[in-house]
């Protein structure tokens, strides 16, 4: 599986995924952390607040949240991780990027 943006959550092959750990303990249910899952809140605020049609709202959010849902699922998959684990990285890596990026360090 992997990351690309144009993957929807649909798409993914989540049975390369059979058994993903659920709190430490391996039960076949895959869990994507929530702040990716329900992201769609923030990002459609921000479409609306900028002028965007509900339609473009709806393509962004599909098009942001299947992306950092597939990467999320491949970096733990690739680091034997839980899927929060992954996704906490990936937030810390981008916050500190965003952080050097605007010069706030």
């Amino acid at each position: 599986m992997s990351a690309r943006s144009h993957e929807r959550p649909s798409d993914l092959k989540m049975q390369t995924l059979s058994r993903v750990p659920f709190h430490g303990r391996h039960s076949g249910v895959l869990v994507v952390p929530d702040f990716i899952a329900n992201a769609g809140c923030v990002i459609c605020a921000a479409m609306e607040y900028r002028g965007g049609t509900q339609h473009a709202a709806f393509d962004h959010i599909d098009e942001r949240v299947g992306a950092n849902t597939g990467a999320v699922l491949e970096e733990s998959r690739r680091d034997k991780t839980l899927p929060r684990a992954a996704a906490l990285a990936l937030a810390e890596r981008r916050v500190r990027s965003a952080v050097q990026l605007r010069g706030w360090h």
